[in-house]
This record gives C-alpha cells, sequence and structure tokens, in this order.
C-alpha cells in the first residue's frame, strides 16, 4: 500500500494509475516464452528435418524475409534461427500503406521421447528469446509450426511403434500409411462367341 499521509489526493490517484500502469505493462513479460506441439506417430529424424528446413528455407507467406540465421545443432536437434520479417499493410480508409517489421530470435528444438525426454509423442519446443508481446509470439510458432507440418504431410514417413526408437506411443497412435490403391486390371476383349450351324 502506498502511504498517503499529506498527499493530495490528486496525487494519490496518479500514483496509483502509474503503480497500475506499470504492472499492466509487466505482465507480458511474466507469460510464458515457449510453447510445444506435438507430432504423434512421425519419428523424431523426419520431425528434425522438417522443422530444420522451415527453419532454413521458409515457405512464403504475407511478409517478406530480410534476413535469415540459422545454426542447427544435429546431435542435440536444436536449431537457433534469428529471422527479420517485413510487410506492408494497407487499411481500409488510410491514404498509404505502413510498414510493419518483426525481429524474431528462437531456440527450436525437437524433443524426442527415446532420448530421455519426459513426453509421450515427438514433438517441437520453440522458446522466444526476444521481449515480443505474447500474441505476436504465438502467430510466429503457429506459422512455424504450420510449415513444419506440411513438411511433414509432403513426406514419405516409416512407421513407427510401441517401445521403438521414434518414442512411447500406444499400438493405436502408431502412423500407418494409407494403402496403395490397387492397379485397375487390364480389360482385354472377350473373344467372340463361336458361331453354332
Amino acid at each position: 500500500m502506498i502511504p498517503t499521509a499529506g498527499i493530495a489526493s490528486d496525487a494519490v490517484a496518479a500514483i496509483r494509475r502509474i503503480a497500475f500502469a506499470a504492472l499492466l505493462a509487466a505482465l507480458p513479460a511474466c507469460q510464458a516464452r515457449n510453447t510445444i506441439r506435438d507430432y504423434p506417430g512421425v519419428p523424431a529424424e523426419q520431425v528434425w528435418r522438417a522443422a530444420l528446413a522451415a527453419a532454413e528455407d521458409p515457405l512464403p507467406g504475407k511478409w517478406h524475409m530480410i534476413e535469415n540465421g540459422v545454426w542447427a545443432d544435429e546431435a542435440e536437434r536444436r536449431i537457433e534461427l534469428h529471422r527479420v520479417l517485413r510487410r506492408d499493410v494497407f487499411e481500409v480508409g488510410a491514404s498509404s500503406p505502413y510498414r510493419e517489421e518483426r525481429d524474431w530470435a528462437v531456440s527450436i528444438r525437437v524433443l524426442d521421447p527415446a532420448s530421455g525426454e519426459r513426453r509421450f509423442a515427438v514433438a517441437v519446443e520453440i522458446e522466444d528469446r526476444t521481449l515480443a508481446y505474447p500474441r505476436k509470439f504465438h502467430a510466429f510458432t503457429d506459422l512455424f509450426f504450420d510449415d513444419v507440418e506440411r513438411r511433414l504431410t509432403h513426406m514419405p514417413r516409416t512407421p513407427v511403434t510401441a517401445g521403438s526408437a521414434g518414442g512411447l506411443l500406444a499400438p493405436d497412435a502408431t502412423y500407418r500409411p494409407a494403402p496403395a490403391p490397387a492397379p485397375a486390371p487390364a480389360s482385354e476383349p472377350e473373344p467372340a462367341p463361336a458361331s453354332e450351324p
């Protein structure tokens, strides 16, 4: 509590407003600065390759990439990423667009249950190393995770079974590729029936 003896009530109210504003400004720093997405049934090696590809060569979106610095440690399956993005935003009724720029410094790790991580499925964890607002950080992670997911859907997958190197998965959570369609039988013309005399 702020002592108020001998201070005018206007000054006390101003001090309380400043203290409340400082508290609100500090709240984003108290929120979680990392996020995780699981990839059940997908081998850790494939998740690593997809995450590395998404870091090194992101799929095009609404942002223009100005800088993309990537450092990868394959042994630890960790990526340090520094990315600068820019876009021009056009608002209805505005006379000209305004420019937005994002500067991201994140650490990306592939978590593998087979290597002692306390997880039930292979996962990707992204930790923010900047002071961005959480909603902007989560928008970035959603884009990154979606990029990883799109790359995984285009990779041929190897099955992961319970207790294998891919993780501790229940047998019903194992990735099972769809069966290949059977080729259509070649149609041969039927012989004409022999005419009877």
